[in-house]
């Protein structure tokens, strides 16, 4: 009997070892993802605020051409 619960109490701790290593290796593989994730995520912005500092200049051209068409038209219909 004692060398069944000293058999039994072996494989748990060796399972307890196993699952804990295998719960290390997760959190590192969640950890790595986290960081990819992270750095994708701010890739994107920057190249948003790119972009959309791009669309404000051109959109800020239009305005003006668009306001230099209409004085030209004010201009000859008058």
């Amino acid at each position: 009997m004692k060398d069944f619960f000293l058999h039994l109490l072996t494989i748990t701790v060796g399972l307890l070892i196993a699952l804990g290593l295998e719960n290390a290796a997760e959190a590192f593989h969640h950890r790595h993802q986290r960081e990819q994730a992270e750095q994708t995520i701010r890739q994107e912005l920057r190249e948003n605020q790119e972009q959309l500092a791009q669309s404000q200049k051109t959109v800020q051209d239009e305005v003006k051409a668009m306001l230099a068409v209409l004085a030209y038209l004010r201009a000859e219909s008058t």
